[in-house]
């Protein structure tokens, strides 16, 4: 059985850090910033319509910060701080302008592929992009990066819902002035739907099948429309700043989690965080989403590439599972089973407390174990 990444017990309810800033030139009122924030508090499991609403709130805002030791480093540099992270904050957002664009270059290159047209040579057309985001950010950031500095954004790969570049800050000996940063850009729904039906075209005229891309968009449709719950820039906002508030302390390169820093939901969407090498150490310290009723089943179930070296990475693909367990005794319980640091360890737990629950007289308490029991049976199997 995969190791599903239990242990360390839940810890308190915190205060959450979140913070937030309107973008430049966005006309939403003080107020839906407020809204914005309490909406990212709620359970993570929303209807549509509620979906919708948050959506609708969060057009045009900034959710989290820079990171801390930017931060740190405008602060030292002295004059209005507010303002300095608000010009770098505008620098980050012009420069996932800049590099939203490679998104059209990929479009056009399955075109030219399936129309046996000649195929645009686009490592030029993405070096040139990345070089233009790379000059925004330094001229944002002149201030606070020593003399002679220069930043570089090498482009990552990319997913069904976006683009990852990382980003590095040299000084002119070539030694980091800051640790290096993941800016992730979030297609919209338009091109997610037109990239993944014109791969699947292209993937059919190889073996032969005679299909249309109207045929193949179909499905791909229905598939984004019910994933957006999941998938894309707010709802990985929404799950990045639950699991921040309900953890309620800071996680670091040692935890199995990395959390984004910032996310702008906005113009071009992005968020940015911390970059983890493969090559890292595995973590030391492991939080247990599931005693806060979330599983990522991007990272244990469908696409293991969203873990780097022991840590989920992407925070599209979590799913609330407390819906079942609607009372304190289940909930206790399914934390009893979960706080273990083995597979073998939480099996244990499963049948010892399967006991416990079929020896007790109380029918009602019975049944709320037995709603732990097997809840943490079928969470443990999707990690088979």
């Amino acid at each position: 059985m995969q190791y599903l990444g239990i242990g360390r017990k839940f810890l308190s309810f915190a205060t959450s850090v979140l913070k937030k800033a309107p973008v430049k030139n966005t006309t939403a009122p003080i107020e839906k910033c407020v809204r914005v924030a309490n909406a990212l508090k709620k359970p993570i499991s929303l209807g549509a319509d509620t979906f919708e609403r948050i959506a609708a709130l969060g057009e045009g805002q900034i959710i989290g910060n820079l990171p801390s030791e930017m931060i740190k480093a405008i602060k030292e540099n002295g004059g209005n701080i507010e303002i300095a992270i608000k010009k770098v904050q505008e620098g980050f957002q012009k420069a996932a302008k800049e590099l939203s664009c490679i998104t059209k270059l990929q479009i056009q290159k399955r075109e030219q592929r399936i129309a046996n047209s000649i195929v645009l040579n686009s490592e030029n057309s993405i070096s040139e992009i990345q070089n233009n985001a790379a000059k925004v950010l330094r001229k944002a950031l002149k201030k606070v990066l020593p003399f002679g500095s220069k930043v570089q954004v090498n482009y990552i790969g990319s997913g069904m819902y976006g683009n990852a570049f990382k980003l590095t800050f040299l000084d002119r000996k070539g030694g980091k002035v800051f640790e290096d940063i993941v800016i992730k850009t979030y297609k919209n729904p338009e091109e997610i739907i037109k990239l993944t039906s014109l791969h699947k075209l292209e993937q059919a005229k190889k073996a032969g099948i005679e299909t249309t891309l109207e045929s193949i968009e179909k499905p791909i449709i229905e598939k984004v429309k019910g994933q957006r719950k999941i998938h894309g820039i707010l709802p990985e906002a929404k799950a990045t700043e639950y699991i921040r508030h309900f953890i309620g302390h800071p996680l670091g390169p040692e935890h199995n989690i990395v959390l984004p820093d910032m996310f702008v939901t906005g113009g071009n969407p992005f968020s940015i965080g911390r970059y983890i090498p493969s090559d890292i150490a595995q973590p030391t310290k492991v939080v247990n989403t599931l005693s806060i009723g979330l599983l990522n089943g991007d990272a244990y179930t469908v696409n293991a590439t969203n873990i780097i070296a022991g840590r989920i990475s992407d925070m599209g693909g979590w799913k609330k599972i407390f819906k079942e367990l609607d009372n304190k005794i289940s909930i206790r319980y399914f934390k009893k089973i979960t706080n273990r640091k083995t597979d073998k360890e939480w099996l244990q737990a499963i049948e010892r407390y399967r006991q416990e629950a079929q020896a007790t007289k109380d029918l009602t308490k019975r049944e709320k174990i037995m709603k732990a029991v097997e809840l943490a049976e079928k969470v443990i199997m999707r990690g088979n």
